[in-house]
C-alpha cells in the first residue's frame, strides 16, 4: 500500500504496525460509515453493525465486490492481529460462522427493529 498525498508524491505511512494498520483505519472510517450505507447500526445500545439491505441501492451492482473487498481485509487485520473497529451484531457473527440458531431469529429481530419487535410481541 502506498499513499499518494495532494501534490502527487507518496507519503510514508505511519510506522505504529505498519501501512497496512493505516490503511486499515482510513478504510474503516469510510466503509463502516452508516452514511456510506454498506453497514447499518442496530437500534439498540449496543450499536452494532450489519449489512444494510440498502447497500445494493446505494452502490449498485459494485456493493457485492465492496463486501468482498471488505472481507479480505478484515480477514488480513484479523491474521495479523489488528484490533478492529466495528462492532458486529451477534446474528451477523453467527450467519459468518454458519452456526446460526433460527430460534433466535425473533430476540434478534429486537436488535435490528424495536417497533417491529414489539408489534409481534
Amino acid at each position: 500500500v502506498h499513499y499518494v498525498n495532494e501534490a502527487g508524491t507518496k507519503e510514508t505511512g505511519i510506522d505504529a504496525g505498519g501501512l497496512f494498520k493505516e490503511f486499515w483505519t482510513d478504510l474503516c472510517a469510510i466503509a463502516f460509515d452508516p452514511n456510506y450505507a454498506l453497514f447499518q447500526v442496530t437500534e439498540d445500545a449496543r450499536n452494532c453493525m450489519f449489512p444494510s439491505p440498502m447497500s445494493a441501492s446505494a452502490h449498485g451492482g459494485d456493493h457485492i465486490v465492496l463486501f468482498e473487498f471488505l472481507g479480505r481485509i478484515l480477514g488480513k487485520a484479523l491474521y495479523e492481529g489488528i484490533t478492529i473497529q466495528p462492532r458486529f451484531a451477534h446474528f451477523f457473527l453467527s450467519f459468518l460462522k454458519g452456526d446460526y440458531n433460527y430460534l433466535h431469529m425473533l430476540a434478534d429481530l429486537s436488535t435490528i427493529d424495536q417497533q417491529l419487535y414489539n408489534n409481534l410481541v
